[in-house]
């Protein structure tokens, strides 16, 4: 499965979760092979994401291939959205990237309710 989670900063498994999916500056390609239980990590700025255009949740996850996504926050609009394209919405208290990779790890990702919603 592959996730797409928002970033504050571009500090590679340390770098900082951010609190609103959509205007964050970076994100993390995050891929799990549950089978072998392999993790590939990139991070991307959003302009090599987006291609300098300005462009939508919806648009984000299309472009990185991403099945879900890892939010602090997110918009009702944006998770409506993309829970209508099929796309998994999962919630994480995290602080840093890595914890959020032993989160998947560990099977431990919770699905998105209205208490992460940004209003």
């Amino acid at each position: 499965m592959k996730y797409l989670v928002p970033l504050q900063e571009n500090s590679g498994i340390t770098s900082k979760i951010s609190f609103h999916f959509g205007r964050s500056p970076y994100y993390a390609i995050v891929t799990h092979d549950q089978s072998a239980d392999k993790i590939e990590m990139e991070i991307k700025s959003i302009s090599l994401i987006s291609h300098g255009e300005i462009c939508g949740a919806g648009e984000l996850v299309e472009r990185s291939g991403a099945d879900a996504v890892i939010v602090k926050g997110i918009g009702p609009k944006a998770i409506q959205m993309l829970q209508r394209r099929g796309t998994r919405v999962y919630m994480t208290s995290s602080e840093t990237l890595n914890q959020v990779i032993e989160e998947i790890r560990a099977g431990k990702l919770k699905p998105a309710s209205d208490n992460v919603l940004c209003r």
